[in-house]
């Protein structure tokens, strides 16, 4: 008889409705799963495999599942977005994949393919505005769905990177700090950011009023915020 693991591994990385996925994977449940259950397991998830399925990503990162490398590699040409970023995150689990954090990064940039596309597409609509009207029922929908707000995809990449200890990093995080248009974006950037400065010297002077005044950028308070944390940061050369 399967284990209650099983049966969690099953509900929650292969839901059956929306109720039954809203509080995402049972990644704990699947780690404690060993012998023929995790193999099983693993054999599930490379099958589900696909573009569109987060969960199976999600799954054979934590599995650091070396089957799954290369259809995983394949993947990376395919997907954008918070996609891109938990194929990323799952080939760095699996194989430390050098290219893994320049993938996340262009995706807090909204420099991924996708990303491109849909700025090329923003700017021949705008240009093309009465065709847009003479033709509503097509292009108004279509661009509704390339100009979708991206500040998911962001935040996904903005948390991700701070499991990359780098420079490179933290200049992508800064920027976003400094420069992103979204407060929640802003926000865990700064998050992610301040704890690469804390690992870097614990002397930083980071601290909730910080983070905050970093964010709210209808403030007098967040220019000042921005002048503190840069003058600290050229100040220890980290960056």
């Amino acid at each position: 008889m399967p284990s209650e693991d099983v049966r969690l591994f099953r509900e929650s990385f292969f839901p059956s409705s929306w109720a039954a996925a809203k509080d995402g994977p049972e990644v704990d449940a699947l780690l404690r799963l060993q012998g023929k259950e995790r193999e099983e397991a693993e054999r599930l998830l490379l099958e589900s495999l696909s573009p569109e399925n987060i969960l199976a990503v999600i799954g054979l990162g934590e599995l650091r599942s070396q089957k799954a490398s290369l259809p995983l590699k394949s993947l990376l040409s395919k997907v954008s977005g918070e996609m891109l970023v938990e194929v990323a995150m799952a080939m760095w689990k699996i194989e430390e994949y050098p290219h893994s954090r320049d993938y996340i990064i262009s995706v807090l940039r909204g420099k991924d393919h996708r990303s491109l596309f849909r700025e090329t597409a923003r700017i021949a609509f705008r240009d093309l505005h009465p065709l847009r009207i003479l033709f509503r029922w097509v292009s108004i929908p279509f661009l509704g769905f390339v100009l979708k707000d991206r500040s998911f995809d962001r935040n996904a990449a903005a948390y991700a990177l701070k499991q990359f200890k780098c420079k490179a990093s933290m200049r992508a995080l800064l920027e976003a700090v400094l420069n992103d248009e979204d407060s929640l974006v802003r926000d865990r950037a700064a998050r992610s950011l301040f704890e690469h400065l804390f690992m870097l010297d614990a002397t930083f002077p980071g601290d909730f009023d910080l983070l905050h005044q970093l964010v709210d950028d209808t403030t007098t308070e967040h220019w000042k915020a921005i002048k503190v944390l840069k003058e600290w940061i050229d100040q220890k050369g980290y960056l």
